[in-house]
């Protein structure tokens, strides 16, 4: 198979998106980036918090944030803890961004469910 883009042989096969790895992550980060656009999650002149649990996940967001924000008057910084949701983070930036999956939301809301606990709301929200 070959990749949907450059045409060479396709590395990554994800919901019928089949591409070679440096096309793929372009491709990644243009969603993530129009993501962030359409919704104007994070704007000029943010001040953005992003917590580093040394997971895979907070690595990939500290690449994304510094490859798509790069030439944007933003300030953004790193501190490393172990975050768990609830958490109270002593801290003034406009912006937190916490390393998040989707199995990290699955496991916290059947918790919830069998504990019989309030959910908080975890999605991503627009301030106006």
């Amino acid at each position: 198979m070959d990749c949907v883009k450059c045409g060479k042989k396709a590395e990554v096969n994800i919901q019928n998106l089949k591409a070679c790895k440096s096309c793929f992550l372009k491709i990644i980060e243009k969603r993530v980036r129009k993501e962030l656009r359409i919704n104007r999650l994070i704007r000029k002149n943010d001040s953005v918090l992003i917590i580093d649990d040394a997971s895979a996940e907070s690595k990939v967001t500290i690449h994304l944030v510094k490859s798509i924000f790069n030439k944007m008057p933003l300030s953004f910084s790193t501190k490393k803890l172990n975050y768990t949701l609830g958490d109270e983070i002593k801290s003034s930036p406009n912006k937190i961004i916490i390393p998040w999956n989707a199995d990290m939301e699955g496991t916290y809301l059947l918790d919830c469910v069998f504990q019989n606990r309030k959910t908080s709301y975890l999605g991503h929200y627009i301030i106006k």
